[in-house]
């Protein structure tokens, strides 16, 4: 990847990537060397418009009541064409996880409404393949594709997506 390149990885929380700018709304303890951040709300973003070549967004997109303005606001930093990464909750597989008994309802209930254990970490969405597909393309993003696990590991749930804003 060009090292001219804008790439943002949204709601990092501890989760740090070294490549990317790491955007939080809530200050980490602890910020390891050679890691950039900056202290923002991923709803109003500090770049300009169509400034940003690509953006990941891992477990955000469902902490929103409405993922239509935050949608609105990550196009309108994103250059034309600039591709958008997200990893959410795949409500269906966490239905076929609980109804199969490979879960108990606690597991259930913490992935389906969010840890709960400080104020921005609520579920407040879900999404499946169709309910995504949809919502992104009425945001103006296209070329979506969804990236499937082999894993056989229970957790490996995730929805990941990815796509291009138009």
């Amino acid at each position: 990847m060009d090292k001219t390149q804008v790439r943002l990885y949204l709601g990092c929380g501890d989760d740090f990537r070294r490549n990317r700018i790491n955007v939080d709304i809530r200050v980490p303890v602890h910020i390891p060397e050679g890691v950039e951040f900056i202290e923002s709300d991923v709803r109003k973003l500090p770049w300009g418009n169509e400034t940003v070549d690509e953006i990941s967004a891992t477990h955000v997109i469902e902490h929103f009541i409405d993922p239509d303005p935050i949608l609105q606001e990550w196009k309108r930093v994103l250059k034309k064409n600039g591709r958008l990464l997200l990893a959410c909750p795949d409500l269906d597989r966490l239905i076929q996880l609980y109804t199969s008994g490979h879960w108990k309802i606690d597991q259930f209930v913490h992935y389906v409404y969010g840890g709960r254990n400080y104020e921005f970490n609520c579920h407040y969405n879900g999404f499946n393949e169709d309910r995504m597909r949809r919502t992104l393309e009425r945001n103006g993003f296209h070329e979506i594709a969804f990236r499937k696990t082999n894993s056989k590991v229970i957790k490996a749930f995730p929805l990941r997506v990815t796509c291009r804003k138009r």
